[in-house]
């Protein structure tokens, strides 16, 4: 496993191409090929500069979607999802479909966690009442 650090004042995807680069370089000089290289990345990554790096490249890759900018994936009804199994994925659905992502037809998994959307909205709820608070004072 390979991973680059980089600078906190530069955005991800601005840096993505040449960090690729960097790992794809390290990868074949420790391992003599880079046959099946799998690079895995954060939305902040995605923008349409790296996945024209990624068509093409032969890496294969994983990464995460802005929910917001793919409405029509959280429209998809739970009854549609099954259940993954192995005891650490307990109560998680998955949907398996293809998706464009930028104007490249994409192989998707949405997901769905009770447990993640039950943590996310105490937190939302915690940073509502704090904000209310101040509001008030």
């Amino acid at each position: 496993m390979f991973h680059k650090v980089h600078t906190g004042n530069v955005p991800d995807a601005t840096v993505f191409q040449a960090i690729t680069q960097e790992l794809t370089l390290r990868y074949r000089q420790l391992a003599g090929t880079c046959e099946h290289l799998t690079l895995i990345f954060d939305k902040g990554n995605n923008s349409q500069e790296a996945f024209d790096t990624l068509n093409g490249s032969g890496y294969h890759f994983i990464g995460s979607l802005v929910p917001t900018q793919h409405r029509e994936l959280l429209a998809i009804p739970l009854d549609r999802f099954t259940p993954l199994t192995g005891a650490r994925l307990e109560g998680v659905l998955a949907y398996r479909t293809s998706h464009k992502v930028f104007g490249q037809e994409r192989t998707v998994l949405v997901t769905y966690n009770e447990h993640l959307l039950a943590g996310q909205l105490q937190g939302i709820t915690a940073n509502l009442e704090q904000t209310r608070r101040k509001l008030d004072a």
